[in-house]
């Protein structure tokens, strides 16, 4: 079946934990700092993905066995948008919720499982993020965690 237009998912906020932010100008007082960590805290022990999380799950699960373009997120793009990350296109074999440790808690986070992918001749992912980093040898796909991606496309 031919796809007569590229669909993309740009709201993928409801699989990110609750963080700090970016700190654009200035550095924040150790008081801020103490302040903005037990605000992070207490929100990550209240946080879930929700209804508008099960809904961007199901519709990834939908696009299993498709051809897909992920933009990984990097903190340049707040400013610059177009100096983020090469794309990867790659085949969506799985989605999967798993379980991943974060400062000494686990959080289920949602992640593709994908196979063949298409970086550009590159040997990474993102920045300094090697492919070899997201492969996961027990199911032989890589693991991209939705929660650092800018957005999803199926193509």
């Amino acid at each position: 079946m031919k796809k007569d237009k590229i669909i993309t998912i740009r709201e993928l906020s409801p699989w990110r934990l609750p963080d700090g932010g970016i700190f654009l100008e200035g550095v924040p007082s150790p008081q801020e700092l103490e302040r903005i960590e037990l605000e992070v805290r207490e929100a990550r022990r209240a946080w879930q993905p929700g209804e508008a999380g099960e809904a961007i799950r199901q519709r990834l699960l939908s696009w299993t066995g498709s051809r897909i373009r992920i933009q990984f997120w990097d903190n340049i793009m707040e400013m610059m948008p177009e100096e983020g990350p090469a794309p990867v296109v790659a085949l969506l074999r799985d989605v999967r919720i798993m379980e991943l440790p974060v400062e000494g808690a686990m959080y289920k986070q949602l992640f593709l499982l994908c196979s063949d992918p298409e970086t550009g001749g590159a040997l990474w992912f993102m920045g300094n993020t090697t492919r070899t980093s997201h492969y996961d040898i027990d199911a032989g796909l890589y693991r991209i965690n939705v929660a650092e991606l800018a957005y999803i496309q199926m193509i």
